[in-house]
Parts: C-alpha cells; structure tokens; sequence
C-alpha cells in the first residue's frame, strides 16, 4: 500500500529532523561532544 510507505516515510522524516533540531539546540546549550554522539547513535 503506497500511501502508508508515505505517511511511514513521512513521521519518519518528521522524527529525524526533531531529534536533529534537539541535538543542535543541545549542543549549542553546551553538551559535550561525546553526549551529543550518544544521542545521535541513540536516535539511529
């Protein structure tokens, strides 16, 4: 069913890009790197 590969692909996306804004907003409060790495494996 193509519609809801595009809704999946969709929130998906949505959730990269949130977890991606949250680690700038993050990194630019001051986290060390190392947190920031931790996070990013975490999402993925």
């Amino acid at each position: 069913m193509p519609l809801v590969k595009t809704v999946l692909r969709r929130i998906l996306m949505a959730f990269l890009v949130l977890a991606a804004l949250n680690v700038t907003i993050e990194s630019i409060s001051g986290l060390h790197p190392i947190e920031m790495l931790k996070t990013i494996f975490f999402v993925l």
